[in-house]
């Protein structure tokens, strides 16, 4: 299985909602287009299952149907997921050794989520956006898969 993973956003709704409605900012709605237009034409292209997570700050690795109350949590706060309950969201979310596992993450989130899957299985996370420095290039590469995935 072939597993796309982006970041929440800090821009959240009042109520609770299914994540991709939670989480109301353009980046995140931009990168959640692009993760779901790879699954799709990973999918469709490969044949291949593929899903796509969110990578919840306070919740780790959730499916975007995934219902979620808003909160006020960074990746970087103590109250944030730790290493080891995020692993097993890790697991959770079906994500085993020998997957790929392709992370469109910022630096901050990479780095948590990979510590995270190699307490879960060693699971080797890609970085999407490695030769993107800042979110200009990463919103690129995001518009790039969209429109390759046509």
């Amino acid at each position: 299985m072939i597993h796309f993973i982006i970041a929440c956003g800090a821009e959240k709704g009042h109520e609770p909602a299914p994540a991709r409605e939670l989480y109301r900012g353009s980046a995140f709605r931009h990168f959640l287009a692009a993760a779901e237009a790879e699954a799709e034409a990973t999918r469709r292209e490969l044949g291949v299952e593929a899903q796509v997570l969110i990578f919840s700050a306070l919740h780790g690795l959730v499916s975007p149907e995934t219902e979620l109350a808003p909160y006020d949590v960074k990746v970087t706060d103590a109250e944030a997921i730790g290493p080891v309950a995020l692993a097993a969201t890790v697991i959770a979310a079906g994500i085993a050794h020998g997957d790929e596992a392709y992370g469109m993450l910022p630096k901050a989130y990479r780095a948590k989520l990979a510590e995270a899957c190699e307490l879960a299985d060693d699971v080797a996370l890609q970085d999407v956006y490695e030769a993107a420095p800042g979110i200009g290039f990463q919103r690129g590469v995001a518009s790039s898969l969209i429109r390759n995935a046509k």
